[in-house]
């Protein structure tokens, strides 16, 4: 935001406080009272399903740890690789921007649900891409690792939304 706002600290916590609200609006879209969560048992809910919700259940507070570790280190990557604040703050984004890709092409697609594959490769891609995203030795592996990242953390974000 300071990129787009400038020096000027107030424009740039007035445009945060307009994005975390606007945010917000898509809860007033919720219902009042949702269905029952079992109303009807899909179709992909195994015998071994909630083992997999809870390694899921597992995983996806590690991969907010992971990435909260990641964030404040990027600066220092982009400097070391010779990118500028601005461009790196914008890079950086590359991992949230391929998690939300993530989650709404799986939201989509039904093939994956209730398998452990999902996990399985939501894990590896979160651990590749931090490493790819700390130790990379230029610009397009730093970003193909922080996609890695962000579509690793998608997949174990989805599990739970089933």
């Amino acid at each position: 935001v300071v990129s787009f706002t400038g020096e000027r600290v107030e424009w740039a916590f007035a445009t945060l406080t307009a994005l975390h609200v606007a945010a917000l609006v898509p809860i007033g879209l919720l219902p009042a009272r949702p269905p029952p969560a079992d109303a009807a048992a899909p179709d992909h809910v195994g015998v071994d399903y909630p083992l997999l919700l809870r390694a899921s259940r597992a995983l996806l507070p590690l991969s907010y740890l992971v990435i909260d570790t990641l964030a404040p280190l990027l600066p220092g990557v982009w400097l070391r690789l010779g990118v500028g604040v601005d461009t790196g703050a914008l890079l950086t984004s590359t991992g949230m921007v391929a998690r939300t890709g993530a989650f709404a092409v799986l939201a989509r697609v039904t093939g994956w649900r209730g398998r452990w594959s999902l996990l399985a490769v939501g894990a590896g891609l979160v651990l590749a891409g931090l490493a790819a995203g700390l130790a990379g030795p230029s610009v397009p592996v730093v970003l193909a690792g922080l996609v890695a990242f962000g579509v690793g953390q998608g997949m174990a974000t989805i599990i739970e939304r089933v």
